[in-house]
């Protein structure tokens, strides 16, 4: 059996790389433009070696910050719907009618006559 000297070349010892996410034959590393050499210290969802990369730390952050948005506008949403449905069961009830035991807080006595 003869063994093929390149397999020997493939290993390069790097067992924590990240591959680039546009091109899975490049491994993320320093060659690249987008790397960083002092990451950022946030805390988000990617690894401390995916931080390295400036667009995917960007695009992370990105998506945070569009889901917030997202969340934000589905509450304002909900309550918009709360508000319209509120006035379109007011409108169909119609007027509370006048009068009545509890319409004039401080009701006048008939005045008698003597």
């Amino acid at each position: 059996m003869e063994v093929d000297e390149r397999e020997e070349e493939v290993d390069t010892g790097i067992q924590d790389a990240v591959d680039c996410f546009r091109d899975r034959g490049r491994i993320c590393g320093p060659d690249c433009v987008a790397w960083v050499t002092y990451p950022s210290q946030d805390k988000g969802r990617l690894s401390s070696t995916q931080r390295h990369c400036l667009e995917l730390s960007s695009l992370e952050r990105s998506a945070r910050h569009t889901t917030i948005i997202a969340a934000t506008l589905a509450d304002m949403y909900k309550k918009s719907r709360t508000a319209v449905a509120d006035q379109q069961r007011k409108d169909s009830m119609g007027d509370t009618p006048k009068g009545g035991p509890f319409s004039d807080p401080f009701p006048v006595a008939p005045k008698m006559k003597l």
